[in-house]
């Protein structure tokens, strides 16, 4: 067995998204690649494309976990030639191991190993979950465990896709049921389910199902709110109608409660300015003569949530228009550019907001 120098050398991770790992499949891959990051959905179906591209039969795959993994056993799987009669890549996938808790003799273990080199021989996919590995320590610092591991290994991180990217895919799953749907009815889907894609997925597949037995070629607000259950208590809608109340004790609140359930900040932050942009357009509208329902038509929102709105005293009497605008913006802005904390950029908008 030889060892590669060059993989072991020290060097600053080059990260990939699920899309930039998806070009390279297109490809052809080779070497060794770290599996990482929130979104289960994503990661599992990268794997599924990996095996009908480099492993379609099962011969050429081995999977080794926290039972059946040792050094010596993935080393191996990683550097034997193929079976006689059988050609390509062998497939290698390793899961269940706790990276984060390794010891230094586990690591040195360990690299000696991703150290081979094994690209004529196998391709190796290391499957980790948020649980076993640590991507990113905090301001954008990635954790030891995920560092010592790229020195190895490509690592492809799979963030929670943002809402506009959800939307369109969304989208697309419906119209592989030769459904159409309703921006309403993909925001609503949003908003009750969250932006995990394997629980969007189950709701997706419950809603065209529901659809399609009714007859239809649309899926508009209705289907979704006669099919898809809230999964969460404190949701989307209780935290902008707490903005709204300014009820800044609440508002920070659900903050928090979205932020374990790993929201992403920036839709956090979009369903604030959203819900002002929209709240200004619907009491422009009623000043210019316009009804509550014709208001709703206009902005593509429901009526109550129009009524609502006019309600509330309004932004730009108060002086207040271009501020909220601005530092929502400027929140939105720096969640996608900055390094700083999401939490707390999004608490000083709360605190803002509810002044």
């Amino acid at each position: 067995m030889s060892r590669d120098k060059t993989r072991g050398a020290a060097k600053k991770p080059v990260q990939l998204s699920s899309a930039d790992f998806r070009k390279a499949l297109r490809e052809g891959l080779k070497g060794g690649w770290l599996f990482c990051g929130d979104e289960e959905y994503m990661k599992r179906f990268c794997l599924s494309e990996v095996r009908k591209a480099v492993a379609s039969d099962d011969m050429m795959r081995v999977s080794l976990d926290f039972d059946s993994y040792t050094p010596e056993r993935l080393a191996a799987e990683l550097t034997s030639v193929p079976f006689l009669g059988m050609e390509g890549l062998r497939l290698v996938e390793l899961y269940g191991l706790n990276y984060d808790k390794f010891t230094a003799e586990e690591w040195d273990s360990l690299t000696d190993v991703l150290g081979l080199d094994y690209s004529e021989t196998a391709v190796l996919i290391v499957y980790t979950i948020p649980e076993e590995l640590t991507v990113s320590e905090g301001y954008s610092r990635p954790g030891k465990a995920f560092t010592a591991l790229s020195e190895y290994l490509t690592p492809v991180v799979f963030e929670q896709e943002s809402p506009s990217a959800l939307t369109k895919w969304i989208a697309r799953r419906f119209a592989a049921d030769q459904l159409k749907v309703t921006t309403d009815a993909a925001a609503m889907l949003l908003d009750c389910v969250g932006n995990d894609m394997t629980r969007l997925s189950c709701e997706v597949e419950k809603v065209a199902a529901y659809a399609l037995s009714h007859g239809l070629d649309a899926v508009t607000v209705n289907e979704v709110k006669q099919v898809v259950s809230i999964t969460t208590e404190l949701g989307s809608f209780d935290f902008t109608n707490a903005l709204l109340e300014r009820d800044r004790a609440k508002a920070l609140l659900l903050l928090k409660e979205m932020l374990d359930r790993r929201a992403a900040p920036e839709l956090i932050s979009g369903m604030a300015l959203k819900q002002f942009t929209d709240m200004t357009a619907a009491q422009e509208l009623a000043a210019s003569g316009l009804s509550s329902s014709d208001i709703a038509s206009s902005l593509k929102l429901n009526e109550f949530v129009v009524k609502k709105y006019l309600k509330q005293p309004s932004l730009a009497k108060r002086g207040r228009l271009n501020t909220v605008l601005k530092v929502c913006a400027e929140t939105d802005s720096a969640l996608k550019g900055s390094s700083q904390d999401p939490e707390i950029l999004l608490t000083r908008l709360i605190i803002e907001l509810t002044f």
